[in-house]
């Protein structure tokens, strides 16, 4: 693997659960799709929580390996025990997105990396190639997601340890002391300080020269970011697909924007929107 663990990091598996634990997480994910699954799987999870405690090292999606730490991260709370449940639909959509011999996916606000790995077991599964950039400013989040893809030998990732912005510069992260770290966002008082980047680029720098899904996560920061990017971005580097987060609300100024620059909504989940670019716009 090029990404080394560091020795802080002990190798996976090393953090296994008892082997009891393990038959009873993966119960939960073949239980079904519907609120009796939905209870199962909360129920297996506390049972094996309570016996074994964090940090826990897993198989998802198949094939990925990941370390977890389900007491302070909700996705990496609701990834532990049916994996399948969590966003599932987002992700099928993604699969579905994968068609050709390679797949250009950008996770901006990786967080662990889940989302990832998930589009890289699809693409393995289709004997596809994954060309993957992970965009994750918190530090800690940022060791996770490493460590993720280096147990997963995902080398095929580059991770990108800055936040996103409509210029470049340094921004301040409230990083300390979450109670889910997938909520760490920009402060003016925050106690880390990071790069700030623009999209285009962070694109740019990775070589990109098409960009076939990018997933957006930065805790309210998408209209700000996306609005400069769709504004200046060539037209073979706006995304063919956006999944955004755009919470309960819908974030109607958010899905405008994208519509305005060529997108039209095909799904709309309990917290995201997804949105493909119109062919003629490609």
């Amino acid at each position: 693997m090029s990404q080394a663990l560091t020795a802080a990091a002990p190798q996976f598996g090393v953090h296994a659960l008892p082997p009891v634990l393990e038959a009873l997480r993966a119960l939960g994910d073949r239980m079904p799709a519907n609120r009796v699954g939905g209870w199962g799987v909360s129920l297996l999870r506390r049972i094996c929580l309570a016996l074994h405690g964090q940090p826990c090292d897993v198989v998802l999606f198949g094939s990925q390996r990941a370390r977890l730490y389900p007491r302070d991260n909700r996705c990496e709370k609701r990834a532990f025990a049916g994996a399948h449940l969590w966003d599932g639909a987002e992700r099928d959509f993604l699969n579905r997105c994968i068609t050709g011999p390679d797949f250009v996916f950008v996770d901006a606000g990786a967080n662990v990396g889940l989302y990832t790995l998930s589009v890289r077991a699809g693409v393995q599964a289709r004997g596809a190639r994954l060309a993957g950039v992970a965009i994750e400013p918190d530090p800690v989040n940022a060791a996770r997601l490493r460590f993720n893809l280096a147990a997963s030998g995902a080398d095929e990732v580059r991770v990108v340890e800055a936040a996103l912005s409509d210029r470049p510069g340094r921004l301040r992260l409230a990083s300390a002391g979450q109670a889910n770290r997938g909520e760490v966002r920009a402060a003016a008082d925050g106690d880390v300080e990071v790069p700030a980047l623009p999209l285009l680029d962070v694109l740019r720098a990775a070589g990109l020269t098409r960009v076939d899904a990018l997933k957006m996560d930065i805790e309210g920061m998408e209209a700000a970011v996306l609005a400069p990017f769709l504004a200046a971005a060539p037209a073979a580097l706006k995304p063919a697909v956006l999944l955004l987060e755009t919470g309960r609300e819908g974030r109607p100024d958010l899905v405008d924007l994208a519509v305005r620059h060529g997108y039209r909504t095909r799904m709309r989940t309990r917290i995201n929107t997804i949105l493909e670019l119109a062919p003629s716009d490609r």
